[in-house]
């Protein structure tokens, strides 16, 4: 009888080790990563160990965080939930993650609690992109005191308010492309005072938001490609504040002809008038503020719809501006050999000028 209970004893334990077993194995590298990535994981494994630093959970079906289930990790660095199938995080979902600096969370249906980032004051980086019509509670950010990169691309019907990013002072990229925003809230980049990379493209929007971005003294990059800025009344762009510029990208934007956009380089042209008979712009003397040591900035008009007239107004714009380097290719089609030779001059000109 006593032989009897301990053979069934030890097949209870045998029953038991199986199943603990049977849950998919992730990979554990000598550099604290753990690889628990495409295993058609239902919910996050248990034997991770405590230690991670990077922990990859790419796509799974992961529906739901358990709460407090991230607690036990104290050293986790990075973490990557994209791809799976999340509804909620709330205050519970990622708490503990105090040293948190990389999460990415794009590729779920994800809805956001107020407080779902208290205790991520270390995060670095942070992909929300492709939620779906995801919502930004007001002071959804407010913790992430240290953020420097926010991705929020491609979650279509994106609502935005002028108080969405005001907390993330630290911030240098944002990523607002594919949203579907056809206005931005006046006053939503004023706390953004280091963003220095902010992407607009694929959005519906009609008008270059001048007023929203006069405030991002430091901005380097601007990419407002694939929008659809097609109102004769609003076609001014505002550069004047942009002392940093390098890229200005407005590629398949002005997908009208009647459409020509004005750039705004400072409260008045130097020579305005002289522009009205004049056939060879690249001949005028002038002063360029290139000269001055600023950084050489490139605009791109790849894939508009503007003609060779409108060419020249635009290259005699740009020629008492930073604008060294223009980046073109017609709607219409390839640019005719003397419109390529008058971009040739303007910036063979503009480079010669910058250093007298």
């Amino acid at each position: 009888m006593m032989i009897t209970r301990h053979w069934f004893t030890l097949f209870l334990s045998v029953i038991n080790l199986s199943a603990s077993q049977s849950e998919p194995i992730c990979k554990v590298y000598k550099t604290n990563r753990v690889d628990c990535s495409g295993r058609e994981l239902n919910n996050l494994p248990q034997n991770i160990p405590s230690y991670t630093t990077d922990l990859d959970l790419y796509n799974n079906n992961i529906a739901s965080l358990p709460p407090n289930g991230f607690v036990r990790f104290k050293q986790l660095h990075s973490l990557v939930l994209s791809s799976n199938r999340i509804t909620s995080v709330d205050s519970t979902s990622l708490k503990g993650l105090k040293n948190l600096q990389y999460l990415s969370l794009s590729g779920n249906k994800i809805v956001l609690t107020l407080d779902a980032f208290k205790d991520l004051s270390k995060l670095k980086v942070l992909s929300l992109s492709s939620n779906s019509s995801i919502k930004i509670p007001n002071d959804l950010f407010s913790p992430l005191k240290n953020l420097k990169n926010l991705s929020l691309s491609d979650n279509h019907f994106l609502i935005l308010s002028s108080i969405s990013f005001h907390k993330l002072g630290s911030l240098q990229t944002l990523d607002l492309s594919s949203t579907g925003i056809s206005i931005l809230p006046d006053g939503i980049f004023e706390s953004l005072a280091n963003l220095k990379e902010l992407a607009l493209k694929q959005n519906d929007m009609v008008c270059f938001p001048n007023n929203a971005l006069q405030v991002l003294t430091n901005i380097e990059n601007i990419y407002f490609d694939d929008n659809k800025m097609n109102q004769p009344s609003c076609t001014d762009i505002i550069l004047k504040n942009f002392q940093k510029l390098k890229m200005l990208s407005l590629s398949s934007s002005f997908t009208q002809d009647a459409i020509i956009p004005n750039f705004i380089f400072a409260d008045k042209k130097p020579h305005e008038t002289d522009f009205e008979g004049t056939k060879d712009l690249l001949s005028q003397q002038g002063t360029f503020d290139s000269a001055n040591g600023e950084p050489i900035f490139t605009i791109s008009l790849y894939g508009n719809n503007i003609n060779a007239d409108s060419l020249e107004r635009l290259l005699y714009d740009f020629k008492y501006s930073k604008i060294r380097k223009l980046s073109w290719y017609s709607g219409r089609g390839l640019l005719s050999h003397n419109d390529r030779l008058n971009i040739e001059r303007f910036e063979r000109h503009k480079i010669e000028n910058s250093s007298t």
